[in-house]
């Protein structure tokens, strides 16, 4: 636990870098080109970000030309309907993270067969109890001879297969410390891991792309945690960090309330002394505008042919201070955010510099192996060039997910799902407003004569109450009141004209998703549902696929990096005094065992078709010998609930319920419940007599 010193809270002003920098020639050259880079690769992907911007205020509800928030033109936002159901089936639970140990031959004598193993057992046995009889070995020398050879053959296969054994030991044991550490840091993010997954599948399903960064957090190192941070004090000891440079430094005065500002944050930080920073993976999630691949890039998934990779993060210059220890002035391009863009979104510089954000890049440069930190209009690097926080295997820390992949050279963004259904969601509000237009048309109108009605009886004929008498003065007696008031033919509604049920065909066809699972009620058959269904199922199939291979990536790079930047006595303290640390290297522990995601275990569970084919094939594992009793059990545990705590479900040495209470039984024929008939007996053995059909896979549940 980290106490804070009192006598170091606020930084020393020196270290942050007031004056306008004036760089070598050589280097502001290099930060020129960077800018110029990203500008270009930026300029050439903005039709992409545009149209991803569209697509975020159409699936928002802006789905009408010229809406605004108070249009009241008919809207029936299928799309968001869409969104929901997708999310809802691939992630609805933090994956389950799993290690594997890399397939090995680990053993140079045993092959591996349990035959093998026991007869050396057996040798190495008999050579014990003949060593142990002089008078058998010297009645026959000869094949005492023998059989002490064989024991030594069969004594070095038994050692071969104990440090086989300790090393897959040592491995797994090393294996479920990474599991016990990566799913501590989970539940350590903030904001909850589970609800920034869930609103990166909107946004992959939104915008045709959605990125998870990962980070490692240090001590006060906020440039790597703009968006999601673990829960400490860092955030608040930048901030005081800033403000006392401010007051130092003369930018603020010592009686102004950035001053009150200061002594108020640094009297919350004395009351709360139980821990200032803490380190460990962070979790950030930048938007589908926010990541600039170079123009080189030929797919996002895994980056193929990237060179390099620009994350935008849009910072005010206290916040610069605040990160990097800068002070960038006014040297640098202000931008300001615009309300109301047709794009939403969108940014446009401003003249006045000090009420505007500032553009910042991090950079990944591939080919040189570099990470760099630049500000559009800033003459310099906001951050020492260097290696990057992190090394993993694909270099760069961003990982992406697409769902809607095709094979197009000139594109490297998908369309997304709100873009597949635009043409349908529009024409749908288009038939709907046109009836309701044409229903508001076809209100009853009446004519009459001009003149013939006093102003006080087109009133009365207007609005009258139930069974009222009006009397007209322009009506003589014993004449019609329809030669004075005729009714208006109209138009009557063909429903033709308006039907959608065609719309919901296509909307099948494009995203899966058939009428039944929007809610509403489809004229097809049962068997063209249960078809449809099953197509809609092997889409989602193979998007959790892609969802799996995203996430095993993401936490493969996850081990490499606790691996690399953890201590033992961290890692003991987040995963018990029993957790097992490597002393090889980290490329050593990659050859041996990885992380990985198991499959479809994000995706929204179905325990009905699981206990069904659980149920089928129990009889038959019971029979196998050598199954384990304790791990049907918990096999069947789990069908239950993933959470249960199996140790305490589970107790060595106990006999079942049921032997127990067949032992309470008196000791009679009458008692015995194997002759109760199907009341009696072993449960599992009346289930096998009763003449019942096994219940067929039910559908998912949605």
């Amino acid at each position: 636990m980290d106490e804070i010193d009192t006598a170091a809270e606020a930084p020393d002003s020196k270290l942050m870098e007031r004056d306008a920098p004036e760089p070598p020639q050589a280097r502001a050259a290099l930060v020129k080109r960077w800018l110029d880079d990203i500008a270009q690769a930026r300029k050439h992907w903005e039709p992409d970000f545009k149209r991803m911007r569209r697509n975020m205020k159409f699936a928002g509800g802006k789905q009408w030309p010229g809406q605004k928030d108070d249009d009241e033109r008919f809207k029936v936002n299928l799309v968001q309907r869409v969104l929901k159901m997708t999310v809802a089936s691939l992630y609805a639970r933090n994956p389950t993270v799993i290690y594997k140990r890399k397939p090995k031959l680990d053993f140079t004598i045993w092959d591996g067969k349990a035959e093998s193993l026991l007869e050396a057992q057996q040798t190495v046995a008999m050579a014990a109890e003949l060593a142990a009889d002089p008078a058998a070995i010297e009645a026959a020398p000869q094949e005492t001879a023998s059989i002490l050879a064989a024991a030594q053959a069969a004594q070095q296969l038994l050692q071969d297969v104990q440090q086989g054994m300790q090393r897959r030991q040592m491995l797994d044991r090393i294996g479920k410390t990474l599991v016990a550490c990566t799913h501590h840091y989970l539940s350590e993010s903030q904001p909850c891991f589970k609800t920034q997954m869930k609103q990166l599948i909107r946004r992959a399903r939104t915008t045709g792309v959605g990125y998870v960064k990962l980070g490692f957090q240090r001590e006060m190192d906020l440039s790597e945690r703009q968006t999601s941070e673990l829960a400490d004090m860092a955030e608040r000891l930048a901030v005081i960090g800033r403000l006392h440079a401010d007051i130092q430094d003369g930018e603020s005065d010592p009686d102004s309330a950035e001053a009150e500002e200061l002594r108020l944050a640094m009297e919350a930080i004395r009351s709360q002394p139980e821990r200032v920073v803490r380190e460990g993976l962070v979790f950030s999630f930048p938007g589908s505008t926010k990541i600039i691949p170079s123009i080189s890039t030929e797919k996002l998934m895994g980056w193929v042919g990237g060179e390099w990779l620009a994350e935008e993060i849009m910072l005010t210059p206290d916040r610069i201070k605040e990160t990097y220890g800068v002070d960038v002035g006014k040297s640098y391009t202000a931008y300001r955010t615009v309300a109301g863009s047709p794009e939403g979104g969108d940014v446009r510089r401003c003249s006045n510099g000090q009420d505007g954000l500032a553009r910042v890049y991090h950079v990944y440069d591939k080919r040189t192996g570099l990470q760099l930190v630049v500000c559009e209009g800033y003459p310099d690097f906001l951050r020492e060039p260097g290696a990057p926080d992190i090394f993993i295997e694909q270099f760069f820390p961003v990982f992406a997910i697409t769902f809607n992949d095709a094979e197009d050279e000139g594109r490297l963004f998908p369309d997304s799902d709100v873009e597949n259904l635009t043409h349908i969601q529009k024409e749908f509000n288009r038939s709907k407003e046109s009836l309701r237009q044409h229903r508001i048309a076809n209100r009853p109108l009446y004519v009459s004569p001009k003149g013939a009605f006093e102003e006080e009886e087109v009133k009365a004929l207007t609005s009258y109450q139930a069974h009222q008498v009006i009397e007209l003065n322009g009506l003589e007696k014993g004449r019609p009141a329809t030669d004075l008031l005729c009714p208006v033919q109209k138009i009557g509604i063909d429903p033709n004209l308006y039907e959608t049920e065609s719309l919901f065909a296509d909307m099948q066809r494009v995203t899966g998703n058939q009428e039944a699972n929007l809610g509403g009620v489809s004229g097809g058959t049962a068997t063209e549902s249960s078809i449809a269904e099953a197509s809609r199922q092997g889409t989602l199939g193979l998007d959790g696929d892609d969802l799996d291979d995203m996430l095993t990536a993401l936490f493969r790079a996850c081990g490499t990096v606790l691996l690399e930047e953890l201590n033992e006595q961290t890692v003991r303290t987040i995963a018990g005094p029993g957790a097992v640390w490597p002393k090889l290297t980290r490329s050593e522990i990659a050859e041996e065992l990885w992380l990985e995601v198991k499959g479809g275990s994000s995706g929204r569970p179905n325990i009905e078709r699981d206990a069904a084919k659980f149920e089928r094939v129990a009889p038959f594992i019971m029979q196998v010998p050598g199954i384990s009793p304790r791990w049907l059990a918990e096999r069947a545990i789990r069908l239950v609930d993933d959470d249960t705590d199996l140790d305490e479900a589970i107790a060595d040495g106990v006999p079942s319920i049921t032997a127990m209470n067949q032992r309470t039984q008196p000791n009679s024929a009458a008692a015995d419940p194997n002759l109760q008939g199907d009341q009696g007996g072993a449960p599992w053995k009346a289930h096998m007599r009763r003449d019942q059909g096994q219940p067929g896979y039910t559908a998912p549940q949605q």
